[in-house]
């Protein structure tokens, strides 16, 4: 596919003064950088919304890598620049979803089947750990391949959602997930073989397996 998208600036879908939850923001493309100064879904009289990331592959990691986009005249306007990704993969930055999760937020970093070359897998690189404890929000990963987790995570009540839905769950050993609520995992692999998920978890959370696929 061609094209792609770059997410910059404010994003808003606030709930209204009177009540009901925060809006959804989808953010998505064949290819994605995902960098808002701000994104809003907040309720000031109910509960948080949800941002939603929508790409094929997608790597979370703590910094977005060095050239990674070019910009070139936008076609659709004579005064614009429009922002097209060169990569294979698509890239979210830690402090980004840290932002975006407040005190309430959910936000669903989510994955589509891409071209031959990408089977929209969610790396999650070391060296890059969140901490949202301070949310009621739940992080949710939704990969239509499979999940690795190299970075430790600690939760807020909301927990976290793990679902591979053709593959597998691996975590580096040495990893810690301290979980505050609860951690859901559905796979969809029951090859034998597979790598394994290997975090140590700490908490009070409960742990919540689904799926065919084994863990």
């Amino acid at each position: 596919p061609e094209g792609g998208t770059v997410a910059e600036g404010t994003l808003l879908a606030r709930g209204g003064p009177a009540g009901g939850k925060g809006g959804r923001i989808e953010t998505s493309g064949p290819f994605l950088l995902a960098q808002p100064e701000l994104v809003d879904v907040s309720a000031p009289n109910g509960t948080g919304g949800e941002w939603l990331l929508d790409p094929y592959n997608i790597t979370i990691g703590a910094s977005p890598p060095a050239g990674y986009i070019m910009y070139m005249p936008d076609p659709n306007n004579s005064n614009g620049l429009l922002f097209e990704s060169s990569a294979k993969e698509s890239y979210v930055d830690i402090f980004d979803i840290s932002s975006a999760m407040g005190s309430s937020t959910d936000v669903s970093i989510a994955t589509g089947q891409g071209n031959v070359n990408e089977g929209g897998n969610i790396t999650w690189e070391g060296g890059a750990p969140l901490d949202y404890s301070f949310s009621t929000g739940n992080l949710k990963l939704d990969a239509s391949g499979y999940i690795k987790l190299n970075s430790d995570i600690t939760t807020g009540t909301g927990g976290l959602t793990l679902h591979a839905g053709s593959g597998f769950v691996e975590s580096t050993a040495g990893i810690k997930l301290n979980l505050a609520g609860e951690l859901e995992i559905s796979t969809g692999d029951s090859n034998p073989g597979l790598p394994e998920f290997a975090a140590t978890l700490t908490g009070s959370g409960g742990l919540f397996k689904s799926g065919n696929g084994r863990l």
